[in-house]
């Protein structure tokens, strides 16, 4: 597995243990020539999450979903792993039964604890790459990455590594807002909290993209 040292920032006092993002190692040259797929199959995936240094990927679980004529017209797989000490689920629709996918989500959810929907809201509008919401019991970081057309599968690399610098973007957010993340659902460690990382290229650049200017107002006609 090619990973690269990043520069890590604790977010929590009483940390037991600190977790470390790994992102690959890429020159310009291996970026230009990064295979371009316009497919992502559970294979593609899994090869992807062993060179990031995800473990305890599970098995797939196939949810079909049916028209109404009765015939299958998307199947979401679905698996979960782990990564930087916290569990991760991914949804993978696929048109159809075809074992190509192309829409991944990619989602990690945290005890709600006492952070509010204000809170949410605030980061939302503020930060660019990621979502956040409130669910009744948990609140959630993620992400989806359309693959149509084709997606080099460097990017899809790099959008995991993203993804999870915006989860800890967002857990240091909410603890400087006044409300400390509570520990994750699935997690067996205490209390959760991934370092903010300093990434290469344009990783920082995209998890620090905050609202600047505010976008011109349409009317919607009556």
């Amino acid at each position: 597995m090619r990973t690269m040292g990043l520069a890590c920032v604790a977010l929590a006092a009483g940390l037991a243990g600190a977790w470390t993002l790994a992102a690959p190692q890429q020159s310009r040259a291996a970026a230009v020539t990064s295979p371009i797929l316009t497919e992502v199959t559970v294979d593609d995936l899994k090869s992807i999450l062993t060179e990031w240094g995800a473990t305890e990927v599970s098995n797939v679980e196939n949810r079909p979903i049916k028209g109404t004529d009765g015939a299958v017209v998307i199947t979401i797989r679905y698996l979960t792993f782990k990564h930087s000490g916290l569990v991760y689920a991914v949804r993978m629709y696929c048109p159809g039964e075809n074992p190509g996918c192309l829409g991944i989500q990619l989602t990690v959810a945290f005890e709600k604890g006492t952070t509010t929907q204000t809170i949410l809201n605030s980061y939302n509008e503020n930060y660019r790459a990621g979502k956040a919401y409130l669910e009744s019991d948990v609140y959630v970081s993620e992400r989806y990455i359309i693959v149509d057309n084709g997606v080099a599968r460097g990017n899809i690399m790099t959008q995991f590594v993203v993804h999870e610098a915006v989860t800890a973007n967002l857990l240091k957010y909410i603890k400087e807002n006044g409300v400390i993340a509570s520990r994750g659902p699935w997690a067996n460690t205490a209390p959760v909290s991934l370092p903010l990382a300093q990434m290469t290229q344009g990783g920082t650049v995209h998890v620090m993209a905050a609202e600047d200017v505010k976008a011109p107002i349409n009317r919607v006609a009556p």
